[in-house]
């Protein structure tokens, strides 16, 4: 069994972000197989969230993570 989290895309338009697929991050970063920017991309997506839940629990914030494509 894997422990993950969804990220969602970040679109203005909701029916764009929607067809755009999400990206799963593992929380247990050895199970990242890959080369080091794939699991450079994985630890700093896992910091961020930890971040985030962070602030939830002492701050009461609440706070999303997106990710953002370009072409």
């Amino acid at each position: 069994m894997y422990v993950v989290f969804k990220v969602p895309p970040f679109h203005k338009n909701i029916a764009r972000a929607i067809q755009k697929a999400p990206k799963f991050y593992f929380y247990d970063t050895g199970q990242v197989i890959g080369d080091l920017g794939i699991k450079l991309e994985n630890t700093v997506a896992c910091a961020i969230q930890k971040e985030i839940h962070f602030r939830k629990d002492c701050f009461g914030e609440t706070k999303c993570l997106y990710y953002l494509k370009n072409k």
